[in-house]
């Protein structure tokens, strides 16, 4: 997410900042990328189409908007919008991986950015420590990636800032400095939330996570009241290739998979909340060919249904209950946006438990 070199798509100029880039199109082409904050890797989005786009096909791979009277690259263009999902995907995966190899790394000695107190391996106990005891807060360990590149940036500021640690200190406790700048957008990529909606930022996610949950609690039904479930929609199952209707996937779910979501909300006391996380951690396994059980990988879609049939969800009812992944896995923040646009599933799950709020 770090600035690069950006190839103009028409010529051969490249640029350093997006804004350059769009306002070179717009004044030498009359052509603007649409969104352009939001595509997950520029340069290779860019690159995509100086193969393909030319003056000449500019009117047919591009909308021309007469009230700007630009053409807009990437509004209704069917190729644009599948390699923009495909980009994204592409970086929330290796975001993904990248957070496992940290949580699971003990070769890395941590230093803590205020005080040698605490040198360690672990970086959840690092955050937590700089949290607890000097007030400093990242958010939280498990929303956070590339922990040492983050950490390495915030040491550099301020070792140029404060000539020490007791400076540091006094300024902390004076301006009461207890959390970065939400707005500066190099911060962007050390949070694991903004890989779902690139260019959006961590703290704009989050804040409607935050009052989507308060509207939830509040009481009053009036906006969705009226709203209805397509019972006609396709969805697609969460471990196998199959797609039908959303009532007869929950019906292949409970009798194929043994994977009854209801049965299982109940059994283990799952709020609406957890049962979404459950639901999109299952899906985003499901495209890595990754059991989301035991995380063995597989090469493609007929094997890791069979292994998670055989392995994990036991197709004989009378013999045994299921049981799901670790929670440390699932209940994620980052699993409370939909993997596929649209989800239907998500649509019809009730919630088991009186407290909403407990995950």
């Amino acid at each position: 997410m770090a600035d690069c070199q950006l190839p103009c798509p028409l010529c051969n100029l490249s640029f350093s900042k997006p804004k350059e880039l769009q306002d070179h199109l717009r004044e030498s082409y009359s052509l603007i990328v649409e969104q352009i904050d939001h595509i997950a890797d520029l340069s290779r989005y860019l690159k995509y189409w100086k193969d393909k786009l030319t003056m000449d096909k500019l009117k047919q791979l591009a909308t021309f908007d007469s009230q700007t009277e630009l053409y807009v690259l990437g509004r209704n263009n069917h190729d644009d919008w599948n390699f923009r999902e495909k980009l994204k995907k592409e970086a929330l995966l290796a975001a993904l991986a990248q957070q496992e190899k940290e949580r699971i790394d003990s070769e890395q000695i941590l230093q803590c950015l205020f005080c040698k107190k605490l040198s360690t391996t672990k970086r959840k106990m690092l955050l937590n420590h700089m949290n607890e005891e000097h007030a400093f807060n990242l958010g939280l360990p498990d929303n956070l990636v590339y922990v040492d590149e983050f950490l390495k940036i915030l040491k550099n500021k301020l070792e140029r800032t404060f000539r020490d640690s007791t400076t540091l200190k006094d300024h902390m406790r004076k301006k009461r400095h207890r959390k970065i700048n939400a707005d500066n957008k190099e911060y962007d990529k050390f949070y694991i939330i903004n890989y779902l909606d690139p260019g959006k930022g961590w703290k704009n996610i989050q804040g409607e996570v935050q009052n989507q949950n308060e509207s939830d609690t509040d009481g009053s039904e009036g906006e969705w009241s009226d709203q209805s479930i397509n019972q006609d929609a396709n969805v697609s199952c969460l471990f196998c290739s199959l797609i039908c209707q959303l009532n007869d996937i929950t019906t292949h779910l409970k009798s194929y998979h043994n994977f009854d979501v209801s049965g299982l909300a109940k059994q283990f006391g799952l709020n609406i909340y957890e049962q979404i996380k459950l639901i999109n951690y299952f899906r985003l396994k499901k495209h890595e060919n990754k059991c989301g059980f035991c995380s063995s990988q597989f090469s493609n879609i007929e094997e890791l249904s069979s292994h998670t049939n055989d392995a994990h969800l036991v197709c004989d009812l009378t013999t045994t209950k299921i049981q799901l992944p670790d929670k440390e896995d699932w209940n994620l923040s980052l699993y409370l946006f939909p993997i596929i646009e649209d989800d239907a599933l998500l649509c019809i799950l009730e919630d088991e438990s009186t407290d909403l709020l407990s995950s």
